[in-house]
């Protein structure tokens, strides 16, 4: 719990008050506290101990946008992506700071929506009679799975019910999903490829696997607005 967080790292910066691990996690836990001056501290503690501190400036720019602070959410953005250029968090939080700060060119340099959103329509697949056979096969596939749960924690589906990762296991129809997406991949990266001309493309990994979820919306259901931190 939040309190455990505390006090398990209390003691550790009276003991070592250069733990800079200790300082970051105190920070978050203070944040979920709700005690944003004594969190920003923390972060800020962090950074001084360790200039290039992974999550520490990405954590304090999100602070500084949940305060309505968005020029110092700005500067702890610069600071993350003069050490880490691609870093999709601090990337995501600078576009928000620009555009709150009015500067919509900066934005859109950043999420460039129109080159790297892309639409592929898909023929149907061999072994299904037409595309609505496929698509009431992963729904069928989906509304039956296991591990199928409803409004699970540390999730972003809000009314509704969400699977775990459905390429694993028993896959199913999922597996002539996969090699759909696999095939739109390939298309996609040749007209997108990795590229010096943005920090998205120029730090871009081999992709080599695909996650699947599958989620079920009751009315009013929704997606929390979330990034995947580990994805591409």
């Amino acid at each position: 719990g939040i309190g455990e967080g505390q006090a398990l790292h209390q003691p550790a910066l009276a003991i070592d008050p250069g733990y800079v691990d200790a300082h970051y996690n105190l920070a978050n836990v203070l944040r979920q506290l709700d005690v944003p001056e004594e969190a920003e501290a923390g972060y800020r503690r962090a950074l001084e101990l360790n200039s290039k501190h992974p999550g520490a400036a990405t954590n304090l720019a999100s602070l500084y946008l949940e305060q309505g602070a968005p020029a110092d959410a700005l500067a702890a953005c610069e600071v993350a992506l003069s050490d880490s250029p691609g870093d999709r968090d601090a990337l995501a939080f600078k576009a928000i700071a620009c555009s709150e700060l009015g500067d919509a060119a900066a934005a859109h340099a950043i999420l460039n929506i129109d080159e790297f959103v892309r639409c592929y329509d898909h023929s149907c697949p061999a072994d299904f009679g037409s595309i609505e056979e496929f698509n009431g096969a992963l729904v069928e596939h989906v509304l039956k799975h296991p591990t199928l749960s409803r409004n699970a924690e540390n999730l972003a589906t809000r009314n509704g019910w969400q699977t775990e990762n459905l390429s694993l296991g028993s896959k199913g129809p999922i597996a002539t999903l996969e090699m759909l997406i696999g095939d739109a991949l390939d298309d996609y990266l040749s007209a997108v490829p990795p590229s010096p001309s943005h920090p998205y493309r120029a730090s871009m990994p081999a992709l080599t696997k695909i996650d699947v979820w599958g989620t079920v919306l009751d009315s009013q259901g929704h997606q929390t607005p979330h990034m995947h931190r580990a994805a591409w």
